[in-house]
Parts: structure tokens; C-alpha cells; sequence
């Protein structure tokens, strides 16, 4: 906790002991990962690395997965590719799902389609977790290309999943204004149309504030 009231320069030292020496207890390695990512030292790629790779706590594993999206450092996406689709424990794979978006490299669309795909042989919770992850750091990634992939989810049993979609659907949308994708355009607002009337209220929510941030990037586009 003392790390949290201290600049990073002097939580470097603290961290990188704790990172490095051996560490029974799986919550402060946890907190350890998070803080790394958060308050960033020469060597917390490395150590964030390392512990993606080699500890044998799932949960330690997802900590590492998001202190590396945290860091944002893109060599983080050869480690992060790996404990998505072949990390045994559920909560590492949904983790790097969500660090893939943070890196903000597009080399992490690939990836995260096959990890969107290889969601439904998971089993049906974490399926649908796992799915929502994929479909948000698509959207953060502004993934145009995915988004025939992304539109038959509005049919998702799972609120939560139509509401990220919508979500999604509201960072993809702008990126989709030119002559090649129009047509990824015009089926996204039909989407949205749909979700904006769905049963349940976070997904109209989260459409209607897609469709504002639409109007919000084509008031802007008048006014230049």
C-alpha cells in the first residue's frame, strides 16, 4: 500500500524487490503486477514479462496481463497473444484480451479475432466474458475490419455483451466514414438502431450514447 503514496522513482526499488524475490503470498504478488504496470520503472516489462510467463498462480498471470496493458508497451503483444489463447487459466485469457486493446497496436486485431473465435469452445461463463473483452479492445482498437464479426452479437443472450457491442459500436462508427467502408458504416447504425430499443436499459443507454458520439464527430466535421 505504501507504494500507492510515493512518486515512481521511489516505488522502483520496491517493486523490483518484491518482483524478484520469492513471494508466497498470491495477493501481493497480484498487487505487485498492478503496481508495476501502474507506476512504471525501467523494468517492469521485464518483470511483468516474466511473471506472465512463469508464475504459477492464474491469478498472478492476470495481474501481469494487466499491468502490461497498463504499460502499454507494445513488445508486451507476442506475451499477451500467448496467455490469450493458450494460458490454461480463465481469468489470464480474459485479462490479456483487455491489455491487447490498451497496447493500442493494430497488430492486436488478429489476435483478438482469434481469440474472439476460439471464446466458444470455452465454457458458457466464461464464453460470454471472454467474449465482451475481445469485443471492447476491438472497439478501443477502432477495428474496422472486424466489425462483420461484431454485429451478430447484438443478438448475444447476455446484456452485457449487446451493451459492450454498443459500446464498440460507438468508437468503430467514426473510423468507418470513407467510400470502402460505408457499407461496415451503414450496417453498424442499423445495429445500433436495433440496440437502442433493446429490453434492457444499459444497452439502450450505451446506444443512445453511441449515437451521441456520432453527432458529437459529425458536428465537428461540419464546423472544420
Amino acid at each position: 500500500m505504501q507504494c500507492r503514496r510515493t512518486t515512481h522513482e521511489q516505488a522502483a526499488p520496491v517493486l523490483i524487490a518484491a518482483a524478484t524475490r520469492f513471494e508466497p503470498e498470491v495477493q501481493n504478488r497480484s498487487f505487485t503486477a498492478i503496481a508495476l504496470g501502474n507506476m512504471p520503472n525501467a523494468r517492469s516489462y521485464e518483470l511483468l514479462s516474466t511473471m506472465l510467463r512463469t508464475d504459477d498462480a492464474g491469478e498472478v498471470r492476470a495481474s501481469a496481463a494487466a499491468g502490461l496493458g497498463y504499460l502499454g508497451d507494445a513488445r508486451a503483444l507476442p506475451e499477451l497473444r500467448l496467455a490469450l489463447l493458450e494460458d490454461h487459466h480463465w481469468s489470464t485469457r480474459i485479462s490479456a484480451a483487455v491489455a491487447l486493446g490498451m497496447l493500442r497496436d493494430q497488430r492486436a486485431v488478429d489476435v483478438l479475432m482469434d481469440g474472439l473465435r476460439g471464446a466458444f469452445t470455452r465454457s458458457a461463463a466464461e464464453k460470454e466474458a471472454l467474449q465482451r473483452a475481445c469485443i471492447g479492445s476491438l472497439g478501443e482498437l477502432g477495428a474496422t475490419a472486424a466489425m462483420p464479426q461484431l454485429l451478430p452479437f447484438a443478438q448475444a443472450r447476455d446484456f452485457l455483451t449487446r451493451q459492450v457491442l454498443a459500446e464498440a459500436l460507438g468508437a468503430l462508427m467514426p473510423s468507418c466514414n470513407t467510400p470502402d467502408t460505408a457499407a461496415y458504416r451503414q450496417a453498424a447504425e442499423k445495429c445500433l438502431q436495433h440496440l437502442a430499443q433493446d429490453a434492457h436499459t444499459n444497452v439502450r443507454d450505451a446506444a443512445q450514447i453511441a449515437w451521441r458520439r456520432l453527432a458529437d464527430e459529425a458536428e465537428k466535421e461540419g464546423v472544420e
